[in-house]
C-alpha cells in the first residue's frame, strides 16, 4: 500500500477516530493531499460536479448562477471542477486552516 492509500485508510477505516485525529491528519497532508488523490486516481471533483449539473437540469435549474457551499473543501478540489463547468459565486468551509490556505490559492472561491 502506498503512502498515499495508508493515509486515506487510516481515515476512512478508523472506527475510533476522534475529530481532532481527524484535523491533525489534514494539518500534514495539506501539502501533499492534491498529489495524493491523483496518484489515487480519484475523480471525485468531477464526478460532484458533474452531478451537480445533472441534478441542476433534472429540477430545471439548467444556469450555474446559484450560490454554493462547499463544506469540508480542503484544498479546492471541487471548488476548482466547479468553476470550469461555469459556476463562480462558491463559498468554502474547511476546519484545517492549512487546507484552506492552499485552496485559497486557486482562487476558485469568493470566501
Amino acid at each position: 500500500m502506498c503512502s498515499s492509500e495508508a493515509t486515506w485508510s487510516s481515515l476512512v477505516h478508523n472506527v475510533h477516530i476522534t475529530p481532532a485525529d481527524v484535523h491533525t491528519v489534514y494539518m500534514g497532508w495539506a501539502d501533499k493531499y492534491d498529489q495524493d488523490l491523483e496518484n489515487l486516481r480519484t475523480k471525485g471533483a468531477d464526478h460532484l460536479a458533474d452531478e451537480l449539473i445533472g441534478t441542476l437540469k433534472q429540477i430545471g435549474k439548467e444556469e450555474p448562477k446559484l450560490s454554493i457551499l462547499d463544506v469540508a473543501c480542503g484544498t479546492g478540489l471541487v471548488g476548482d471542477a466547479l468553476v470550469k463547468r461555469g459556476f463562480s459565486n462558491i463559498t468554502g468551509l474547511d476546519f484545517c486552516k492549512s487546507m484552506l490556505d492552499i485552496a485559497n490559492k486557486k482562487g476558485v472561491y469568493k470566501e
